[in-house]
């Protein structure tokens, strides 16, 4: 059987045949409808207004987002749906001050208002009360699980630290995404089936299903989730002759049960799986050809994770007292072609030095919290709690042999090895206290108080060079400890009900560490230097504005940042290997701007715009008592940063079959302008300037009482964008993340 090749018998294959049947009766039905298409608000259009978006990002209960004196993007279950979101890219492009640094699913780098660097993550990421992003530096802010979105309530996207609330791990922000919960009332269902087409790849095939039951009338429900992704590849491995080899197949969902078990106490417990193998990321070797690699091996890897949580929420009459645990774990399987690596070592022609780099990972992370938000009727009122979370994790690197095939061999040589175990335990006090100073006016102090303590083990083996011994080394155990406060303070002025101006000043904190054995080729050098910890004061003042009626709404935000020993990369030229360590002082300065707008109950224009310039104000230390020149200087750019980024939608519903159907057209456009890829382009060899790019989607939506279909082109123009460009050495092709190609597809859904 040929990967193209599917037996009718195989349940994949039936699911497969039912969506291109259900599609192919949903074009049908949408060519109909097109006939009768009528160009005028549809009836039933009350209010032109632009609807109310509830958050719950100041742990306060649910508020509209206008009325939270913080920068927050947010975008509801309908919002999400009409742009057809499945995964975080799918949304994050509309969000001014958040940009990705992608290197395919299960690896992706969230980066808000510019602050990105190597080192432990910098945007924190949550799931309900989950939380999903490590303080280990390993996982380098850049391998964030991709969460598939269905049957989710809302993702809101918290600018500017949110130490206070959130801790370490948000020192640029927080994505908060929150699933729809149980609900007791009634019985509810929903399924999905999406197929579409990728140039230069095949068929994908997507699969959604909710169901809710209430198990007891308005005491105990469940509800359950499953979706299954089948991607074509579009990139291909010329060298071994392998078509499509950035295939993937993700597979997950969730369960949760919801408990009234008083008029006052609310138990939840959900649990959530998720699984994305594939052969390949969305990277091809511009050396090579668009969209082709030369690899040597092949370069299969897997993503699983899961998670489980418990929270359980008392009202009291003074206000909520909550305690959340979760445990979170997640296996990652990285290989990588390390054969020009290990050839230039070895001084051998590449077919002779054929090589996988494998680094398999593992995480977990338990946390707990326990907060108490008020509703006091007077002028005080107050959020606080204590916060416990340990981490583990195991991360391993090895270079083995090949075969002719491109696979490791059944007993390879394992030229370069390394290990490292570390155990984080995080403990903190945190609370958040606001004073009505008028009826209009509000000032909020908050305060952190959080302690690290690290433990790290690890050890290197190197077998392939003169002057090294084969063999483990020995291992070298270490241990820090890092504590400190974080403060914010807020100040807040609501002119009237559609008017609020606020000014902010927070801080945002990451522990420092020292690095792991490197894997160098010299004798004798581990590379076991320590970095300290970083952190930044940002400053912002913002409006929100709802105007005409409620017709328009418009939010700006200026703000600057000013980061002190930022952690970055730096080339050690004694053991020919980087490290982390700490650049000078570095400062952004931006704006963020949002705006809606409804002329009429049937249109809606979305416009964003983000402007941020970051730069290094003093030089990052030598990397070595000699330097090699890579060091950034006073005045460069910080890498990875686009210096403006914007977007657009317009959305517009029409009635369809004298109102009895109603049709969407949508469309998305993004822009995302250049960015460098290190600091100094005359001495760097791994600088580069990544162009800016411009991506379109357009839909069409059909929507009945209970079903919709949709038919849809993402990547209108088939722009072949520069994601991410990835510069390893002078010896090995640069790589470039790059988007899908265009893709034109069609989707039916229907609840019950």
């Amino acid at each position: 059987m040929t990967r193209f090749d599917y037996d009718v018998r195989h349940p994949r294959a039936i699911f497969r045949l039912w969506v291109l049947r259900s599609m192919a009766g949903s074009a049908l039905l949408a060519g109909s409808a097109f006939a009768v298409v009528h160009a005028q608000d549809p009836a039933g259009h009350a209010s032109a207004g632009i609807e109310e978006v509830v958050v719950t990002a100041s742990k306060r209960g649910e508020q509209n987002v206008q009325d939270v004196s913080m920068s927050i993007a947010a975008f509801d279950e309908a919002s999400l749906r009409a742009r057809g979101a499945d995964n975080f890219l799918d949304y994050a492009r509309a969000v001014p001050g958040l940009s990705v640094q992608d290197q395919g699913p299960g690896d992706k780098k969230y980066v808000i208002r510019g602050v990105q660097s190597v080192g432990a993550a910098t945007t924190g990421l949550y799931f309900d009360e989950i939380v999903m992003t490590a303080n280990n530096r390993q996982d380098g802010g850049g391998r964030q699980p991709d969460l598939k979105l269905f049957d989710i309530e809302r993702v809101e996207v918290l600018r500017g630290p949110q130490g206070t609330l959130y801790g370490a791990s948000s020192m640029s922000g927080t994505i908060r995404i929150v699933a729809n919960k149980p609900d007791a009332s009634e019985f509810a269902g929903r399924v999905e089936g999406t197929v579409s087409q990728t140039r230069f790849g095949n068929e994908n095939y997507r699969l959604n299903a909710m169901v809710n039951v209430p198990v007891v009338a308005d005491k105990f429900a469940v509800r359950g989730v499953y979706y299954l992704r089948d991607e074509s590849g579009f990139i291909d491995n010329v060298r071994l002759g392998l078509k499509g080899i950035n295939d993937e197949e993700t597979s997950g969902g969730r369960l949760a049960a919801r408990l009234w078990a008083t008029d006052r106490l609310t138990l939840t417990a959900t649990g959530l799986y998720q699984k994305t193998e594939s052969n390949g990321r969305y990277g091809y070797e511009p050396s090579t050809g668009e969209l082709e690699v030369g690899f040597y091996t092949k370069t299969p890897w897997t993503d699983e994770f899961h998670a489980v949580n418990l929270t359980a929420e008392q009202q009291l009459d003074s206000g909520t007292l909550l305690f959340t645990s979760s445990w979170f774990d997640r296996d990652i399987n990285f290989n990588n072609d390390g054969t020009t690596i290990l050839a230039g070592i070895l001084g051998r022609a590449p077919e002779n030095a054929r090589s996988l780099l494998a680094q398999p990972q593992s995480r977990s992370i338990w946390s707990n919290e326990l907060r108490y938000s008020s509703n006091w009727q007077g002028p005080f009122n107050l959020v606080g709690g204590v916060f416990f979370q340990k981490e583990k994790s195991n991360f391993n690197s090895r270079v083995d042999s090949a075969d002719a095939n491109g696979v490791a061999e059944a007993n390879p040589i394992v030229y370069l090895w390394r290990s490292i175990d570390t155990e984080i335990e995080n403990r903190s006090l945190f609370g958040e206290l606001s004073y009505d100073l008028t009826s209009k006016l509000t000032a909020t102090v908050g305060a952190r108080w959080f302690q690290f303590d690290v433990d790290e083990q690890s050890s290197l083996m190197i077998a392939c060079c003169s002057g090294n011994t084969p063999g483990p080394g020995p291992a070298a155990p270490t241990a820090s400890s890092d504590k400190d406060v974080n403060y914010k303070l807020n100040l807040s002025y609501e002119v009237n009900d559609d008017l609020l101006f606020y000014a902010q000043a927070a801080q945002g904190f990451r522990s420092g560490g020292n690095n792991e054995p490197g894997i160098s080729v010299v004798p004798g050098c581990q590379n076991a230097s320590s970095f300290s910890s970083d952190g930044l004061w940002n400053y912002e003042i913002g409006a929100k504005m709802a105007l005409l009626d409620n017709r328009a709404v418009v939010n700006l935000t200026p703000y600057y940042i000013d980061w002190s020993d930022m952690q970055v990369r730096a080339f050690n030229p004694l053991c020919n290997n980087a490290r982390i360590a700490n650049a000078g002082e570095a400062r952004i300065q931006g704006v963020e701007a949002e705006v809606v707008l409804r002329p009429v109950a049937a249109l809606q224009f979305n416009l964003t715009f983000n402007y941020s310039d970051a730069e290094l104000t003093e030089n990052q230390p030598l990397a070595t008592g000699t330097g090699n020149g890579t060091e950034g200087r006073k005045g460069d750019d910080i890498p990875g940063v686009p210096r403006t980024s914007s977007s657009a939608g317009v959305q517009y519903s029409f009635p369809v079959r004298n109102a009895s159907l109603e049709g969407v057209l949508r469309g998305d456009y993004s822009y995302v302008g250049s960015s460098k890829t290190a600091f100094r382009p005359l001495t760097d060899p791994t600088y580069r300037v990544q162009p800016s790019y411009a991506l379109t989607n357009l839909r069409f939506s059909l929507v009945g009482a209970s079903w919709e279909t949709s038919l849809f082109m993402n990547n209108v123009f088939d722009e072949r964008a520069e994601v991410t460009h990835l510069v390893f050495s002078q010896t090995r092709p640069d790589i470039i993340i790059t988007n899908r190609p265009r893709e034109v597809g069609i989707s039916f859904s229907k609840s019950f």
